[in-house]
């Protein structure tokens, strides 16, 4: 694998889970730590990039929209997974052109 087939692979497999764990029951551990929240004091500076951040705008430079309801279909939820692996301008990495 060359270096772009390997972000695809690994934006492909984040979205994968992404839709595996949101269609697990509420009281799923993996969901209960996704969706979990810290309250911490903040910190100075910027606020760490989270994982759900980084998912979440792949999906919006993909142009998925209503990606909620469609995780809840598998067959569209893999549709939008193919679609990733696919994806060329997916490659780019934030703040390059």
């Amino acid at each position: 694998m060359n270096g772009e087939d390997i972000v695809k692979f690994i934006k492909a497999q984040k979205i994968r889970w992404l839709g595996h764990v949101k269609r697990m029951e509420g009281g799923a551990m993996a969901r209960k730590m996704m969706e979990g929240r810290l309250f911490v004091g903040r910190r100075k500076g910027r606020p760490h990039l989270r994982w759900m951040d980084d998912v979440v705008a792949d999906l919006k430079a993909m142009k998925i929209k209503q990606w909620t309801e469609k995780m809840q279909d598998r067959e569209k939820w893999r549709l939008i997974v193919e679609k990733v692996k696919a994806h060329i301008r997916a490659v780019v990495p934030r703040g390059r052109k």
